[in-house]
């Protein structure tokens, strides 16, 4: 896959706010070839039915159908005539949603017909059933002078009744097969989104096949690329709809060819109806769309999926990087965008301005604080966890809950005795907000313990049973689910929209966020009671005033065949919708979640999973090493709307080393720490968090609401222990940056070599070096250059134990109490020489000084001055035994 997007942006400002249609129009008319003069918007699409076949025909692609039964003899790319696609089906049911290899023939039993339009250049096909009467129709949409057409599907009759007919999965297109031979990657949607590269197709794998939204799949889309060539295969919905799929890579028995897998869970049955008591579950509202694009790399494909969806509007970075327009010719904005729906997602500081959370939240790192791993009791936190803090983070509360973790669902309170009553967790989450920090507890809604009171003797004493609340399985009932847990924890899996299961939801959310509506009269009293000196509390009545909340699996579930009667036999789209309206509901209590997907970006704060630093722990699970390549599009994809950081609960994803922590800044990722064991921190793990907590506070949280819109190599091969990469995080048009200072672009150098150094300018007259797996962060304008070196501004550094030296030069002195212009420099490792750019001044004197946390100077340092006010000085930890934070450069 390429991956080398030096991409180009532009906007344009305007005094008034242009219509969509406009935009449209603006949009389209951004041509980005014009190498077919000779084609017209009327030509562009050419129909020849003379043959066997239906042949359709543009400047960028050839497309063949079966006459007689519609089948997808072949996608072609043009001029270079590459096969992209071959012996597909357009649609094909099956009755079960396992993964189907054999190839299937749709025109068995089915009468066929066709009519094309020249004018709308569609061409229409009608597949009806001789022996059920269930009939399809699929419209394929060309659009003159673009690099992609539609495929909609649409069951205009469904199967009549005593046919004995029921439909699980609905593949679309059907048994879609292309040829490795000169394959150069596969875009597989996982965190945060990776390459499968031509080892991957070689090496007998037996393939991958994902759900979405679940497991990780963050997007419904995929792209094949064969170096010029290239196709992408996308579903286009509604902006509140996740419609459940399969998606995966299959290899056949032909030598060379896989499927491309795209299945639709459906429910359809003899009978059935759109609208009635036994409804039809197919797409929304009985259509499914798909857009094929040809010859676009895959983040340009990307750009278009997220446009098509709506995640971003035509006005954007984003939208300007799709590349489809090919000739200046109409496009309606109904077009490009089928399912307008609600608009985009909101901004992350749409979210959070209202509550002030917002500038807190970016520079937190997440520490996620184990009771049961800490083996503390709650009064024991302040001294023996909060202390130890490097920086304010969000701290994380995970294990409290009685018996162990995964077990007493949604029954969180009170707490497990041995760490204390709830009024002492109470106390443990005001001593948290009192030292700067912002609080997160971990909460289930998705699946609960029955032998916790809420399913045991409160729902007896409601007059419910388990079958009642819970999602059902085909014998109606509910559905199990075991953890490997210690001991192991079985639990229920619940039916999210059930009053029961919402209220008591709500009631939880009332105990446990600051943030909660709808909630009685002991909620407003323990807040009062909170804002007391000293403040009191009843143990009837705990509240915890957690400035946000974490909810598992509401982003990280499959979608299941629920057959609950609430469901109206809606199956896997209604499971996956009650997932969805869940977080709608309760999103005012500042959500975060595992893993994520986009259409559920909407309403969530945060997103918490990197399957593949997950999985590469393993060489050979699921993929075998340097048979992929990391590229962070989920980032790209939804980046202005939440944050995205590493599993919350999973250690191989937290920033404990410098590989950890490097692979975690380049895929567009905050920084965790586990904090349960930092009472026994080394000094070297003190440094070395210290350096994680800054690099957050002072760096990533620059990039705020900035989606990655470059990931470029600089030095080849990109694969397991080799390569040098640059992510590009780019201010979208339309958004500001949540400081006053800031660059409007800032890029991510990782060094993926483990045993090689890299050289890299700093900037124009400067070269810094980082150490294996090492990496650094700069903005375009200078504000901040900060990261890991063994060399820094042509200057070598003094050896260390770790091997390199953490250095943070701010222009602004983001972090700092100055109140005057200055350049601040932070720095961890051995005492050392030290260049850094001064600020402009008009005298070109400078005055430099060693400060405590309180910005306040110990000692001023001897400096030398040289050219583009370059700053050099003996940089000390302790200063007459006291601990020096930072330098200080400021004018004269």
């Amino acid at each position: 896959v390429v991956l080398l997007l030096l991409l180009m942006f532009s906007s344009t400002a305007s005094s008034t706010i242009p219509s969509q249609d406009d935009l449209a129009s603006q949009w389209t008319g951004s041509c980005y070839d014009s190498s077919f003069k000779d084609v017209t918007c009327s030509t562009w699409t050419q129909f020849d039915d003379s043959t066997d076949e239906l042949v359709l025909t543009t400047p960028l692609y050839s497309l063949r159908l079966g006459k007689d039964d519609g089948a997808l003899h072949s996608l072609t790319s043009l001029p270079s005539g590459l096969p992209l696609l071959q012996d597909a089906n357009i649609w094909q049911f099956y009755t079960s949603f396992q993964l189907q290899q054999q190839q299937h023939k749709i025109m068995d039993n089915y009468n066929f017909s066709y009519s094309w339009n020249a004018s709308d250049s569609q061409l229409s096909m009608l597949w009806t059933s001789t022996a059920t009467s269930l009939t399809i129709e699929v419209i394929l949409s060309t659009f003159p002078g673009h690099r992609f057409f539609d495929l909609a599907l649409t069951m205009t009759n469904p199967p009549q009744q005593q046919t004995d007919v029921s439909y699980a999965l609905l593949s679309f297109p059907d048994n879609m097969l292309f040829n490795t031979s000169s394959l150069e990657g596969a875009f597989y949607p996982t965190l945060p989104g990776l390459v499968l590269n031509k080892t991957f197709f070689a090496t007998g794998s037996q393939g991958q096949s994902v759900p979405y939204p679940g497991s990780g799949t963050f997007a419904d889309f995929g792209h094949l690329s064969f170096g010029h060539d290239s196709v992408s295969v996308a579903t286009i919905s509604s902006p509140d709809v996740a419609l459940p799929t399969f998606l995966g890579f299959i290899p056949k028995s032909e030598g060379g060819l896989w499927r491309y897998r795209h299945d639709f869970g459906v429910n359809v049955t003899q009978g059935c109806m759109f609208d009635s008591a036994l409804p039809c579950t197919l797409g929304i509202d009985g259509r499914i769309v798909v857009r094929i694009a040809v010859n676009g790399t895959v983040m340009e494909d990307m750009a278009l999926y997220g446009l098509s969806n709506n995640m971003y509007p035509l006005s954007s970075n984003r939208a300007n990087m799709a590349k489809t327009c090919i000739l200046e010719c109409p496009l309606s904005t109904d077009q490009l965008v089928p399912y307008p729906g609600m608009g985009p997602p909101p901004s992350i500081a749409t979210k959070l301005n209202p509550t002030g959370l917002l500038h807190a939240l970016a520079e937190a790192p997440l520490y996620k604080l184990d009771a049961k791993e800490a083996n503390l009791t709650f009064s024991e936190y302040p001294d023996g966890v909060y202390e130890n803090l490097p920086v304010p983070g969000l701290v994380h509360f995970v294990a409290f809950e009685p018996v162990n973790f995964d077990h007493w669902f949604p029954d969180y309170l009170p707490p497990a005795p041995q760490f204390g009553t709830g009024c002492d967790l109470q106390a443990a989450y005001l001593a948290a907000s009192q030292l700067g920090h912002i609080t997160m507890p971990y909460t289930n809604p998705t699946w609960w313990d029955p032998n916790a009171p809420t399913l045991s003797s409160e729902l007896k004493n409601a007059g419910l049973t388990l079958v009642d609340v819970c999602s059902l399985n085909s014998t109606m009932q509910p559905i199990y689910e075991t953890y490997p847990d210690v001991p192991p924890a079985t639990g229920v899996v619940m039916e999210m929209m059930h009053p029961y299961v919402l209220s008591r939801w709500n009631r939880l959310m009332c105990q446990m966020s600051k943030h909660s509506t709808n909630c009685s009269s002991d909620f407003q009293e323990s807040i009062q009671k909170q804002q007391r000196q000293p403040p009191s509390c009843d143990e009837s009545k705990v509240h915890l005033p957690s400035d946000f909340i974490f909810e598992d699996q509401i982003g990280a579930r499959n979608a299941k065949q629920d057959f609950h009667p609430m469901e109206q036999g809606t199956a896997f789209l209604g499971y996956q919708r009650s997932l969805y309206m869940h977080a709608k509901m309760f999103a005012n209590n500042l959500l975060h979640t595992e893993q994520g997907f986009d259409k559920i970006a909407r309403y969530e704060v945060g997103f918490y999973g990197n399957n593949i630093e997950d999985w590469s722990r393993n060489a050979t699970y699921p993929w075998p090493t340097g048979a992929w390549t990391a590229l962070p599009l989920s980032p790209f994809l939804f980046g202005t709307s939440v944050l995205y950081s590493p599993h919350n609960l999973d250690l191989n994803g937290f920033a404990s080393d410098l590989t950890h922590a490097c692979w975690v800044l380049a895929t567009g990722t905050r920084f965790s720490m586990d904090v349960a064991h930092s009472r026994s921190w080394s000094q070297l793990n003190k440094e070395w968090y210290r350096s994680v907590g800054l690099m957050q506070r002072s760096v990533i949280s620059r990039w705020t609401g900035f989606p990655i819109a470059e990931y470029n190599q600089l030095q080849y091969p990109v694969t397991t222990g080799t390569g040098v990469t640059e992510t590009v995080f780019q201010l979208e048009i339309g958004e500001a940056c949540i400081y006053n200072n800031c660059s409007s672009k800032y890029s991510v150098i990782k060094n993926w070599d483990t045993a090689a150094s890299f050289q890299f300018q700093t900037d124009t007259n400067t070269y810094s070096v980082l150490p294996a797996n090492g990496c650094a962060a700069m903005g375009v304008d200078s504000d901040v250059t900060a990261g890991w070196f063994t060399v820094f501004r042509n200057r070598t550094l003094s050896p260390t134990d770790a091997g390199f030296h953490f250095i943070l030069e701010d222009r602004f002195c983001l972090a700092s109490n100055l109140t005057t212009r200055a350049t601040c420099i932070y720095h961890i490792g051995a005492d050392t020489m030290l260049d850094a750019r001064g600020p402009s001044c008009s005298s070109g004197q400078y005055k430099v000084s060693a400060l405590d946390t309180k910005a306040e100077i110990i000692s001023a340092l001897s400096h030398t001055i040289g050219p583009d006010n370059m700053v050099s000085f003996n940089y000390s930890s302790t200063i007459n035994t006291v601990h020096v934070d930072h330098v200080a450069v400021q004018c004269m």
